[in-house]
C-alpha cells in the first residue's frame, strides 16, 4: 500500500496530521497579527501630516531629502515659506543695487582698503530708484508713475535712504565694500612706470660740504635742461680732483618702487637694504641721493627733489627722506671711520 492509502485507512492518523498543520500555521499568524496591531496603534498617535501613509511616495513630486514641515501653517512651514520668498526678493534687490552702482561708476569689492563712501547725490539717486524697482517687482502691473510716486514719498520720509544704508552696512559685515572699479589697475595706469634716479658722489676729506652741495645743484640744473627719455642712462664725471659723481636714471614698471608707503619722512627699509647697505667705507665721504617720480613727472619736478635733498645736506643732515604718493627723495651721507 502507498502512503496515501495508509492515511485514508487510518482516520486517526489523518486527524492528527491536520491538527499538526493548523497548530504550526497558528504559531506564525498570531504573533504577526499582534505586531500589526501594535504598529497601527503607535502610528495612530503621531501627527497626521507626518504619517507615512500621508506622504507622497518618492518619485511622485516630493523630495526624500527635504524635511517637510509636520503640520500645515505651523512654525516650520511658515519659516520655510518666509525664507524662500525673501530669498528671491533680496536676490533681486542686490542684483539691482549692483547695476545701479555700475551705472554710477562704482562696484563691489572684497578689498577693504579700496572702499569709498558714496557721495550724497549718488546715494540719494540709488536709494530712490531701488524703491521704485522694488515696487515694480512686487506688483509688476502697477503703474510706473505710481511706483515713482511711492519712491518720492520714501525719499521724503527717509525710508529709502534708511533701506539703502542697511543693505550697505550688512554687505560690509559680509565682506563686500563699495569701491571704484579696478582701483589698482586705474591707479597703476596713471603712475607706472616710475622714473627713478640715483646720484652718487665720492668726495675726498679735503672737499667741503658746500662743494658737494654745489655739485648736486649743478646736476639738478642738467636734469632740468635734459629732455625726458625712457632709455636707461648712466654717466660718471670728475668735477675736480676731489669730487667724482655718478648719475643713473631708469624706469621701473613694477610697484611699489622706492617708496612703498603712501607718504613719509623716514628712509624706507627697501632703500636701506638695496642701496645704502652696499656702500663700503673708505677714506672718502660718499653721498647717495635717490629720486622717484611717476610717468608724468617732468624733469623740473625731478630736479626740484634733488634741490630739496641738497638743501638738507647743506644744513648738516646726514640722512633723510620726503615722499608722498610715489614721488620724493631719500639720501644718506657716509663718512670715513676717521670722521665718525
Amino acid at each position: 500500500m502507498t502512503l496515501i492509502e495508509n492515511i485514508y485507512a487510518d482516520r486517526q492518523l489523518l486527524v492528527l496530521l491536520v491538527a499538526t498543520v493548523i497548530a504550526t500555521v497558528g504559531l506564525f499568524i498570531v504573533p504577526l497579527y499582534s505586531i500589526t496591531k501594535l504598529v497601527k496603534r503607535k502610528l495612530s498617535k503621531l501627527p497626521t501630516a507626518s504619517h507615512p501613509s500621508e506622504q507622497t511616495p518618492p518619485g511622485r513630486g516630493r523630495s526624500v531629502l527635504f524635511p517637510y514641515p509636520p503640520t500645515f501653517a505651523g512654525s516650520e512651514h511658515a519659516q520655510y515659506l518666509w525664507q524662500m520668498l525673501n530669498q528671491d526678493y533680496y536676490q533681486f534687490q542686490l542684483a539691482e543695487l549692483q547695476k545701479l552702482l555700475a551705472r554710477e561708476g562704482y562696484t563691489l569689492s572684497f578689498r577693504k582698503d579700496h572702499r569709498v563712501i558714496l557721495p550724497s547725490d549718488v546715494q540719494s539717486a540709488i536709494a530712490k530708484e531701488l524703491i521704485a524697482k522694488r515696487e515694480r517687482y512686487l506688483a509688476p502691473s502697477k503703474n510706473t508713475a505710481l511706483c515713482d510716486e511711492i519712491a518720492e514719498t520714501a525719499m521724503r520720509d527717509g525710508g529709502a535712504q534708511k533701506l539703502l544704508e542697511k543693505i550697505i552696512t550688512l554687505n560690509k559685515e559680509l565682506g563686500w565694500y563699495i569701491a571704484r572699479p579696478d582701483t589698482d589697475c586705474n591707479r597703476q595706469a596713471q603712475v607706472l612706470p616710475y622714473r627713478q634716479m640715483k646720484i652718487t658722489i665720492r668726495a675726498t676729506k679735503e672737499m667741503l660740504t658746500r662743494d658737494v652741495v654745489r655739485c648736486l645743484r649743478d646736476i639738478a640744473s642738467q636734469i632740468r635742461e635734459a629732455p625726458i627719455t625712457d632709455i636707461a642712462t648712466k654717466a660718471t664725471e670728475a668735477v675736480d680732483d676731489g669730487i667724482v659723481y655718478e648719475y643713473e636714471s631708469w624706469l621701473t614698471a613694477i610697484p611699489p618702487g622706492l617708496f612703498p608707503d603712501t607718504a613719509g619722512s623716514k628712509v624706507p627699509q627697501f632703500i636701506e637694504e638695496q642701496h645704502f647697505s652696499t656702500v663700503r667705507a673708505d677714506s672718502c665721504r660718499h653721498y647717495i641721493v635717490l629720486l622717484q617720480g611717476i610717468k608724468t613727472s617732468s624733469q623740473e619736478a625731478m630736479a626740484a627733489q634733488l634741490d630739496a635733498a641738497a638743501g638738507r645736506i647743506a644744513v648738516g643732515d646726514s640722512t633723510g627722506a620726503e615722499y608722498d604718493d610715489d614721488y620724493g627723495y631719500a639720501f644718506r651721507v657716509f663718512r670715513p671711520a676717521t670722521e665718525a
